[in-house]
């Protein structure tokens, strides 16, 4: 891997601008100088990349994967700029190596699909991404691209549960605007389950459910209006106490889901460190249930 890295990436330096080049050479050797470990000038990389500096962000993570070949977060990051980057015939061969080290993991196998994809080979690609979804059925990338395929093929039916799965799993503009060009119409139980039930009245805010006494506009209305006003702000005051026992309840609740929440994250971060891999995306997307009421 570390030979098959070092000819290769002749090419990737070859095709970014020398600006990006020079400028990712003059991070790396900031970073080695700080003594930063081949995972931390990993997550420089993907920061840059996050950032929109793709070609730099590329530029550093062919450095890094040289400097340390068997950093397996770094290859399959890294196979995934190539393949983003227009060059996945560079990405399959990494990919392949991790798929062999890393047996039924659904980022690997979905990154595979993704590269045959771009390499229009969509025999390869479905294969890839129906064990992906076998063990991440709710997979956003992999569905949404199961959803293309279909399309090309003209099955516009079997498209839609697909593009479904994509939305409820990560809900963006562009896949809601996919769902409704196949002819369905987003509902709020497409949201994954986590919108409240739609309330049947018209009046959500009660503003009809109460009649504020008339103000007084003289001295004898001022003296006979006032104990009425009086009992008015009483059941105002009355009215609040249960909301407030609710509100009081909810936040212990959501304080309670949170952490839930943060156990969980550490428990799956544990699990990632003592054996990279062994947590798929979809299985950390699913610790966190949003939005949350």
């Amino acid at each position: 891997m570390g030979s098959y890295i070092g000819i290769e990436n002749n090419k990737v330096f070859s095709a970014v601008l020398p600006a990006a080049k020079n400028k990712a050479n003059e991070i790396y050797k900031a970073l080695k100088a700080k003594e930063a470990s081949a995972g931390e000038m990993g997550n420089a990389a993907i920061a840059l990349w996050m950032d929109g500096c793709t070609q730099i962000a590329l530029s550093l993570m062919a450095q890094v994967c040289m400097l340390e070949a068997n950093n397996t977060d770094n290859l399959n990051n890294y196979a995934s700029m190539l393949t983003m980057m227009g060059a996945p015939e560079l990405a399959v061969p990494i990919l392949n190596n991790l798929n062999g080290r890393f047996k039924k993991n659904s980022t690997i196998l979905n990154n595979i699909g993704q590269a045959w994809f771009a390499l229009g080979d969509m025999d390869k690609t479905t294969k890839y991404l129906d064990s992906t979804l076998a063990l991440a059925p709710l997979h956003a990338q992999a569905n949404e691209t199961m959803c293309l395929i279909m399309v090309n093929k003209g099955n516009k039916a079997g498209a839609i549960p697909y593009a479904k799965k994509a939305f409820q799993n990560a809900a963006t503009s562009s896949r809601k605007d996919m769902v409704s060009k196949l002819g369905y119409k987003i509902s709020a139980n497409d949201y994954n389950g986590n919108f409240p039930q739609k309330n049947k009245s018209d009046d959500l805010l009660n503003l009809g459910g109460f009649e504020m006494p008339p103000f007084p506009t003289s001295v004898a209305e001022c003296k006979a209006l006032e104990p009425v006003w009086k009992q008015f702000r009483a059941n105002i005051d009355n009215r609040l106490k249960p909301l407030q026992k609710l509100t009081e309840e909810s936040n212990k609740q959501m304080q309670g889901q949170f952490e839930s929440i943060q156990k969980r994250f550490i428990a799956a971060k544990d699990k990632t460190i003592a054996k990279p891999g062994s947590v798929s995306q979809g299985e950390a997307l699913s610790i966190v249930a949003v939005p949350m009421f």
